[in-house]
């Protein structure tokens, strides 16, 4: 079978080539021919699944945007192919939330001992996202946060970024949405749709 991994080499604190050596161990282990494709810019990642051929899977190896690309990039697709992912970045929310732990190969061979699954598809205003979306004050903490900050501190580095968003003026906005037929209106600071 056939395995397509495509992997971020500078998401948490990079990807080393020995850790891609022994996925491709276990890989071969479970008879899956691997062929890896590294991200080399934003956007890369759902650039390569939009073009790939067909595969039995594809592996996303990076934090929550990789998996995020990988994922928009799959709903381009007319033949969507079944994805994994691997968490490696600095928070796994994406991970955290399909119970991952922190060990990159027995999280593989779970992968490869479990599963299919299907998992909703979300949307707003027709953009896909894969576990959250949400705007007004503290959101841009996440992507304003440099990546050395990231290495070096972890969660504490989103912190330390959001308390620069303490000072000034709260903007409101104006939320409509429906949900289970209600229409929902208010004014708010901050909307996480999860």
């Amino acid at each position: 079978m056939k395995v397509a991994v495509i992997y971020n080499p500078t998401s948490g604190k990079g990807i080393k080539n020995k850790t891609l050596e022994k996925l491709k161990k276990i890989l071969l282990q479970y008879d899956y021919i691997p062929d890896f494709y590294k991200t080399m810019y934003p956007k890369h990642a759902e650039e390569i699944i939009e073009q790939l051929d067909f595969y039995h899977l594809v592996i996303s190896i990076g934090g929550d945007g990789t998996f995020s690309e990988v994922t928009n990039g799959n709903l381009k697709r007319k033949s969507p192919l079944i994805l994994a992912h691997l968490p490696l970045g600095t928070t796994n929310d994406i991970g955290a939330m399909y119970g991952y732990g922190k060990n990159i190969y027995r999280n593989l061979e779970n992968i490869l001992q479990g599963r299919i699954i299907d998992i909703d598809n979300c949307y707003i205003n027709d953009k896909p996202f894969i576990y959250s979306a949400s705007f007004g004050k503290f959101v841009k903490a996440s992507y304003d946060t440099p990546k050395k900050f990231k290495k070096k501190y972890g969660y504490l580095a989103y912190l330390i970024e959001g308390m620069k968003e303490l000072k000034g003026k709260t903007k409101l906005y104006d939320f409509t949405c429906k949900l289970d037929n209600k229409i929902i209106y208010g004014k708010y600071s901050f909307i996480l749709v999860s």
